[in-house]
């Protein structure tokens, strides 16, 4: 766990000095600073030893025996993308290409985390023009950033999703489309990002407002929703009628997420709730791209519950729960000086620490805990 916060340390370090030298003006030596983060996120993630993310062995690492062992693209394809692979082609010469020109494992894993989360980074600085910035990553990195080292189709895919809600919200349609056939390009799951974008296309106009009192009301009706949703299909209420539900309650306890218990409710519903005293205090919240945002990150709570009957539902409770990282960062771009209290930062800062230490070391979520390399000579 250490080694994490270590790097994350340095990363925040580095993007807050890219900050400074951007609002002095030096925008050129800011974006190279900032590159600078990003390599270092990516070293970490490419020297990292096989077995650190669960699906370095599920998948990544025959992928990359497969490419490596395939000169002819369009047979490596077809292997890639059919059988038990059954990859998405975007993905699937995601691999190909750095597994030829590296050679290695470290250009493999560093090329997939860059296109992780370099649309990240570029989202946060764009969407809190460089207010609370290191806030918004930090947010990121606790939650989603070790989970990038397992789910790695995924989290491609999610990077690009969220790029695609920005864009939207921008009213730039066009490069809101492509990002998202780009997700899609990665993954299937990434499909659920249409939703967004076809609410924002068809009731939003650019910089619109929602009436505060519909947008209460749709927040209140959505989170009692959420709710009921979350506690039926709970894993303590299906495990207190496991009798009738049986091969469900199986399904629903043979997941990492079932391990943690009531923990995820309370954990990212605590999270959750600070992010809506914030656009309160904020007044943002008639602001579209901050409520809807957040009405999808709300929806991770029941997704995760519905995981018992299908467990894709899982994946897409992850997607929804991405989208907190643009509420918050939308949410701070409108704030002035002492509008955010440190009480505030210091609490949300509090809940990521126990969030990250109960799923990714205490419960072992993704297998990222305990980190490894050969190259640091860090050893499990």
């Amino acid at each position: 766990m250490v080694v994490y916060l270590v790097l994350f340390s340095v990363f925040l370090l580095i993007v807050k000095l890219s900050g400074l030298l951007k609002s002095l003006g030096l925008k050129s030596f800011s974006s190279i600073l900032l590159m600078l983060g990003a390599v270092i996120l990516c070293a970490f993630a490419g020297i990292r030893d096989i077995g650190v993310g669960t699906d370095t062995v599920a998948y990544a690492e025959s992928l990359y025996v497969l490419a490596n062992n395939t000169n002819n693209i369009i047979l490596y394809l077809n292997s890639a993308m059919s059988g038990q692979f059954n990859m998405e082609p975007l993905f699937a010469l995601a691999v190909y290409y750095p597994a030829k020109v590296g050679s290695t494992h470290f250009a493999y894993y560093f090329f997939i985390e860059l296109m992780i989360v370099a649309p990240i980074i570029y989202l946060v600085r764009h969407v809190t023009n460089g207010r609370h910035e290191c806030l918004v990553l930090f947010f990121y990195l606790m939650i989603f950033f070790p989970l990038s080292l397992s789910t790695m189709r995924q989290s491609v895919a999610m990077s690009f999703v969220l790029l695609s809600y920005m864009f939207v919200i921008k009213g730039n349609k066009i490069p809101a489309l492509l990002f998202q056939i780009v997700a899609f390009g990665f993954h299937k799951t990434s499909i659920i990002g249409l939703i967004p974008l076809i609410v924002v296309f068809l009731l939003i106009k650019r910089d619109s407002h929602i009436n505060f009192r519909k947008s209460a009301k749709i927040i209140t009706v959505v989170i009692i929703s959420a709710a009921c949703v979350s506690f039926v299909f709970s894993r303590q209420l299906i495990s207190f009628i496991g009798g009738m539900l049986g091969g469900y309650e199986y399904t629903y306890n043979n997941t990492w997420e079932a391990e943690t218990g009531i923990a995820y409710y309370l954990l990212y519903g605590c999270i959750l709730v600070c992010i809506f005293f914030i656009g309160y205090r904020l007044k943002i919240l008639r602001k579209p791209g901050f409520l809807i945002a957040y009405i999808v990150a709300i929806f991770a709570l029941p997704l995760h519950s519905l995981g018992l009957i299908s467990s894709p539902l899982l994946r897409l409770g992850t997607y929804a729960l991405l989208y907190s990282v643009f509420a918050l960062g939308y949410a701070l771009n409108q704030s002035e000086k002492n509008q955010i209290k440190y009480l505030d930062i210091i609490f949300l800062a509090l809940l990521l620490f126990v969030q990250f230490w109960w799923f990714y070391d205490l419960n072992g979520a993704n297998e990222v805990i305990p980190y490894s390399s050969l190259i640091l000579g860090i050893e499990k």
